[in-house]
C-alpha cells in the first residue's frame, strides 16, 4: 500500500514571534500554534530573508534572494518582485512528483498571480477586488470602515477544508493568512470604534515613537 503525503504551507502576514505563546508570550494568543509546536519540531533560529512580503517570498518559493528575480517596480513606488521563469517554484516541483496543487490565500497583490506565485498550482484561490466605478468605490470603503478589508481566516480554512475532502492523493496545500496585519479590527466593532482603530493605525505607521501604554495596550488586545 503506497503511503499518502501531504504538505501544508501556512504563511501569516505580520505575525510577529515574539507574541507565540509557544515562544514565550505571556498571553495565550495561538492556542492552535501552540499544539502543532508541541507535537512537532519548533525552530527558535529561524531568520526571514527579509522584513517583508515582497524580500521573503522569493526565497520561501523559489529559494532565491529578490534581486534574483526582475524588480517589476511599477506600482507607487514600490519594490515588487515577479518570480523569475529561470527558477521553479515549490509547487512546480511538487507538481512534476504527481502532487495535487492548492493554494488559498487573501488578496494580496505582489503575491498574485501577477508576480507569478500561481505558478505550478493546480487551484489557486486569490480574489479579487470590485474594479471601477462610484458604487466599486463605496463598497470598498465600507469594508474598510468594518475592520475587514481582508476575509477571515475562518473563511480560508473552510474553502480549503472543502477541497481537502475532495482530494486525498498526495497533495501541497498552501495558506496565507492577514488577520494579523492591519486594518486593526477592534473587538467590539463598530464604526465609531473603527475610525478610533484607523486613527490609531495611522499613528502607529507614521510616528510609533508616540503610541502609549494605553495604545499598545489596545492594538494587542
Amino acid at each position: 500500500m503506497n503511503m499518502k503525503h501531504g504538505i501544508i504551507l501556512v504563511t501569516i502576514d505580520s505575525l510577529r514571534a515574539d507574541h507565540l505563546r509557544c515562544l514565550g508570550y505571556a498571553k495565550p494568543t495561538t492556542p492552535n500554534i501552540d499544539d502543532l509546536a508541541k507535537h512537532g519540531i519548533l525552530f527558535t533560529q529561524a531568520f526571514s530573508n527579509g522584513g517583508g512580503s515582497v524580500t521573503s517570498f522569493p526565497s520561501i518559493m523559489t529559494s532565491t534572494y529578490p534581486l534574483m528575480n526582475p524588480n517589476s517596480n511599477t506600482k507607487n513606488g514600490a519594490f515588487w518582485v515577479k518570480l523569475s521563469n529561470r527558477w521553479i517554484t515549490t509547487a512546480e516541483m511538487l507538481k512534476s512528483k504527481s502532487f495535487l496543487t492548492a493554494a488559498f490565500k487573501n488578496k494580496k497583490d505582489d503575491l498574485s498571480s501577477i508576480f507569478g506565485y500561481d505558478r505550478g498550482f493546480d487551484l489557486f484561490d486569490d480574489p479579487i477586488s470590485l474594479n471601477g466605478g462610484t458604487f466599486a468605490k463605496v463598497y470598498r470603503k465600507m469594508r474598510f470602515l468594518r475592520g475587514n478589508k481582508y476575509q477571515r481566516a475562518n473563511l480560508i480554512n473552510k474553502k480549503a477544508i472543502s477541497w481537502l475532502k475532495n482530494h486525498t492523493e498526495n497533495f501541497f496545500l498552501w495558506l496565507h493568512y492577514m488577520d494579523v496585519h492591519l486594518p486593526y479590527n477592534p473587538k467590539k466593532l463598530s464604526i465609531i470604534n473603527r475610525l478610533r482603530a484607523i486613527k490609531l493605525e495611522k499613528k502607529a505607521c507614521n510616528i510609533p515613537e508616540h503610541l502609549s501604554l494605553k495604545d499598545l495596550e489596545i492594538l494587542m488586545s
